[in-house]
């Protein structure tokens, strides 16, 4: 009996032990292991140490005489300071016309206000949404669109770095469809 009793105490601590309430701010470390990419940036070059990741530096005048598919850029990454000029209707007919992904970073409202010409970023509505990046893709005139959200919706360096990654995956993805 005294035995039983010692195996039921036992038997609920390793329960109590193997259960948490805890939650993590970040998820694991992850790497990308692509394909070498070439990106554009509009606003600051993200602080990230990827061996198979270049960052460029371009200007909306520069993205504006991108040509369809351009060899020397994979993606354009636009920040968060830049999104209300990204809006502009001009830039929809790049965005539509360049045939490589663009990703717009900390923006609340959506891919719309930078697809749509009619629409602008400042007048489009928040979106309630987790969404840290969004990311638009035009093929033979059909959109692809993606949300990146963080884990946990924790703001931190390494759930910044993990929505990167899974954007350079995204870009390595449609490079190889491409090919």
């Amino acid at each position: 009996m005294k035995r039983l009793y010692i195996l039921i105490v036992l038997s609920l601590l390793l329960n109590l032990l193997g259960c948490s309430t805890e939650t993590t701010d970040s998820t694991d470390y992850i790497e990308y292991d692509g394909s070498d990419l070439e990106v554009a940036v509009i606003g600051d070059i993200p602080n990230l140490n990827e061996e198979k990741v270049k960052f460029t530096n371009i200007t909306f005048e520069e993205m504006e005489k991108l040509k369809p598919k351009p060899e020397e850029i994979d993606a354009v990454i636009i920040t968060k300071e830049n999104l209300i000029k990204a809006s502009q209707g001009k830039y929809a007919k790049v965005y539509k016309n360049t045939n490589i992904p663009f990703f717009f970073i900390e923006s609340s409202k959506s891919y719309v206000p930078f697809v749509y010409e009619k629409y602008s970023y400042e007048k489009y509505p928040e979106v309630d949404s987790l969404i840290y990046a969004t990311g638009v893709y035009f093929h033979k005139e059909e959109l692809t669109h993606w949300g990146y959200g963080l884990y946990n919706d924790k703001l931190n360096d390494e759930n910044i770095r993990n929505v990167y990654i899974r954007i350079f995956s995204t870009i390595d993805d449609v490079k190889n469809m491409s090919n």
